[in-house]
This record gives C-alpha cells, structure tokens and sequence, in this order.
C-alpha cells in the first residue's frame, strides 16, 4: 500500500526521512491544524503529527500521534505503528525538498548544472520531476545508507 503522510510543522525533519525511503510526505512549515486537515481530506492521507490537540473531528481521518524526540525513533515508531517496512526499491527515489519523483537523466544534460568534479566523476544523474533539483551518488548518499542500516538492521540492502 502506498501512503501519503501529511506532517505537520513539529515534523519537518521526519517530513524528509519519509521522503528519503520513499514515501509521499507534505510538509509546509506555515501550515495551520486546519490547513493539514484539509489536506489529508484531499490527498487522502494520514496526518502525522506529536500534537495531541490536533483532531479531526467528525471527518474521516487518520491522524497517527507521535510521542518519540529523535528522528530516528519517531520513524522507528510511525513504522511500527503503521506496520510497514522500508522498500529498497524506493530509497532515495523522491526530492527530499519538494516531494517530487526523482527521474534518472543523461549524463549529458547536467553539463554545467552540476560542479566539474561531480560531473567528471559520476555516471549516473537524477532529476526532480517538480523543482528540477539535480541530484548524484556522493558521500552524502552513503551517509544516508549508513543511518538506515541503523535505524533498520537486516532491511536495508
């Protein structure tokens, strides 16, 4: 099942490690309680949040309340909740900034987008079908790897 996370604004961390196992997740800092409720109404999602205030009365919501501080338990703990799982497949698959899919591009037409040593030393490319931010395999990548063997031993390939 796919899910779209609605986060509200105490989660805008978690908002980009959803994204970064690749699940759909809308975050706006400025959002109100009201704003998210009618997000999730609209896009069907769950609303993700630590706010105990935050209810949706009368309508057909799923509102998932956090109780965990890091970012690493409050995931730890929505999964749990949510019985679900980290899909490989999906990892790194969407922009952690605008919740775009990532496209894999031609070498070539990140010329001159990217630095020299990132494009001299990189074979493989992708783009944000939403904002169009490029993104490469670096350090960064293997960094992210490494927290999520972390956080999930024994899922992460």
């Amino acid at each position: 099942m796919d899910y779209i996370f609605i986060v509200d604004v105490m989660l805008g961390k978690l908002s980009k490690w959803l994204r970064i196992i690749g699940y759909e997740a809308l975050y706006n800092p400025f959002w109100s309680d009201e704003d998210i409720i009618v997000m999730a109404e609209k896009k069907k999602g769950i609303i993700v949040t630590r706010d105990t205030k935050l209810k949706a009365q009368g309508k057909d919501i799923r509102i998932v309340y956090l109780k965990e501080n890091s970012i690493q338990n409050q995931l730890a703990e929505l999964m749990d909740k949510l019985r679900i799982t980290v899909d490989n497949e999906k990892i790194l698959s969407r922009c952690i900034v605008c919740n775009g899919m990532l496209q894999l591009i031609k070498k070539n037409e990140v010329e001159g987008m990217v630095p020299e040593y990132v494009f001299l030393n990189n074979e493989y490319f992708y783009r944000c079908n939403n904002c169009s931010k490029i993104y490469w395999s670096g350090s960064h990548t293997e960094d992210i790897y490494r927290k999520l063997k972390e956080m999930f031993p024994g899922q992460i390939a």
